[in-house]
């Protein structure tokens, strides 16, 4: 689905999961995930809809922040769409690897190290929109209706960054907390062969590679980040934890004889990320809506038509990448 800007956070952000359950599903109403959903699920895109979207971005020569990629989140055009037969939607598969990797180092560490922390800049008082003023000083009585609509917005999207601030503030881990983190991982190192002494979490976050992520993820998660997880980021990161097991493990091998059971282990595996990440819209800042999160979502598809995450090779879209 196209994201949506968040002035709050300065960011394209990817949130009311809960639209993707089925119409009757009785959790799209449950208050423990927030306000009632009754919207539908956004349209699926198409390889045309992709493919035009592309084009148009990367026609675009107007200001920044008007580029279209604000509305289609698509940045440039993918060269892929000129293979014949290949579709962008079905054919270029999420990449289990980067979304642990990231799910880590560019969300949930960064997060609790206090660096993703939404900006307040845009909403100190000297951004706070005037009427305009002509050569004299004196207010042009023309712009004021304008300023009193744009001045309304301007105070809505400040409590909004307020409140988004409060949020991230509030998932920050204290120095030795993730020192202890670093310690109890140190603590493991060589255990069966997979946790390399150089790969502590938060101390030398540059240096671990994705298959340290993902060890972390299967093997050490529980013990290293135990009782040390902040509470407002506690129930969706071990929500999220659980269904990226969950999608590592997972295979659906379709056959005339267990294809229906598979679909409905599929479906029931992407219920589970949908609620997942209906967590993270309660509890998380708009900052951790990124499209990497959001694309869990996808993930099961992609395993009732692949199989295996393990089964797929994203060489190709890491480089020729749409979005």
């Amino acid at each position: 689905m196209p994201g949506e800007w968040s002035y709050a956070s300065h960011r394209m952000c990817f949130q009311r999961h809960r639209r993707y359950l089925a119409p009757d599903d009785t959790l799209r109403k449950d208050p423990l995930y927030g306000a009632a959903e009754e919207d539908d699920a956004p349209a699926p895109r198409t390889h045309a809809e992709v493919d035009a979207a592309g084009k148009q971005a990367d026609a675009w020569r107007g200001p920044a922040t008007q580029h279209p990629r604000h509305k289609t989140s698509i940045k440039w055009w993918c060269a892929l769409a000129c293979l014949a037969f290949f579709d962008m939607i079905k054919d270029i598969v999420p990449d289990m690897m980067h979304i642990v990797k990231d799910f880590f180092t560019e969300h949930f560490i960064p997060l609790f190290k206090g660096n993703r922390v939404a900006s307040g800049a845009p909403y100190t008082a000297d951004k706070e929109p005037k009427p305009k003023e002509d050569d004299d000083g004196v207010i042009i009585a023309e712009s004021v209706p304008e300023t009193e609509i744009k001045l309304q917005k301007w105070l809505v999207d400040k409590a909004k960054n307020k409140a988004v601030r409060k949020a991230g503030r509030a998932c920050i881990m204290t120095p030795e907390q993730r020192s202890l983190v670093d310690s109890r991982h140190a603590s493991l190192t060589g255990t069966g062969k997979w946790i390399r002494a150089a790969a502590m979490p938060f101390q030398r976050t540059g240096s671990c590679k994705a298959v340290d992520w993902k060890n972390l993820l299967m093997h050490a998660l529980d013990y290293c980040f135990a009782d040390l997880v902040p509470e407002q980021s506690k129930v969706p990161f071990w929500a999220m934890v659980s269904v990226l097991r969950e999608l590592l493990v997972a295979t659906c091998d379709v056959t005339e004889d267990n294809g229906a059971a598979n679909r409905a282990k599929m479906r029931e595996l992407r219920r589970k990320c949908v609620l997942a990440l209906a967590l993270m819209d309660r509890d998380m800042p708009d900052t951790e809506g990124a499209i990497i999160i959001h694309i869990i979502l996808h993930i099961p598809e992609c395993i009732h038509r692949w199989n295996g995450v393990r089964n797929t090779w994203t060489f190709h879209p890491e480089r020729y990448k749409v979005y």
